[in-house]
């Protein structure tokens, strides 16, 4: 049985991410002009999104996972602070 899975390169992802961060525009035309799921084009904005917070980069700004190759593959323990307000 063929993988019948889809695979999006990264040059893909990232121009999907840009043209929905830094051209403004909404999400589900992105994805729909692209020819994707909205869901996936959702997924990989956020994931840019958290990765800029967790490791901004100070030459260029804050970027994330995907434009960022100089990304640490764990979290460092030291920058995990606690959430207030969050019960246990």
């Amino acid at each position: 049985m063929a993988d019948s899975r889809r695979r999006f390169s990264r040059e893909f992802k990232v121009e999907a991410v840009r043209q929905v961060l830094d051209g403004g525009r909404p999400l589900a035309r992105v994805a729909r002009e692209l020819c994707t799921k909205t869901g996936w084009v959702c997924v990989w904005v956020i994931g840019e999104l958290l990765a800029a917070s967790f490791f901004p980069r100070p030459s260029r700004g804050a970027r994330g996972f995907l434009t960022s190759t100089n990304v640490p593959p764990t979290f460092p323990s030291a920058s995990r602070t606690p959430l207030k307000g969050v019960r246990r």
